[in-house]
């Protein structure tokens, strides 16, 4: 089995934006909070953006069973949680 050499510098760990674990993240000068400022429903607009020909825009009755599990299994059968808590 080969040595692994030590005070080797690789390319792609020394060019890529990786955090060192053991140093708290950085905020680059930003404080935590909501990426845009809070809306009230004026500031919504009244129509709904225009979507392709092969789909519609629906509403969704939160109180129905059916419909909540619908939209469940929409999103748990086509999207991911990556470990970075992203859809994908």
């Amino acid at each position: 089995m080969p040595q692994a050499r030590t005070g080797t510098r690789h390319t792609l760990t020394q060019t890529t934006t990786n955090r060192d674990t053991n140093q708290p993240p950085t905020t680059h000068g930003q404080e935590d909070g909501p990426i845009d400022r809070p809306k009230t429903v004026a500031d919504v607009r009244p129509e709904p953006y225009a979507l392709p020909g092969a789909f519609e825009w629906a509403d969704v009755d939160v109180s129905s069973a059916d419909e909540v599990r619908e939209v469940y299994e929409l999103l748990s059968l086509n999207y991911v949680e990556d470990d970075d808590a992203m859809f994908r």
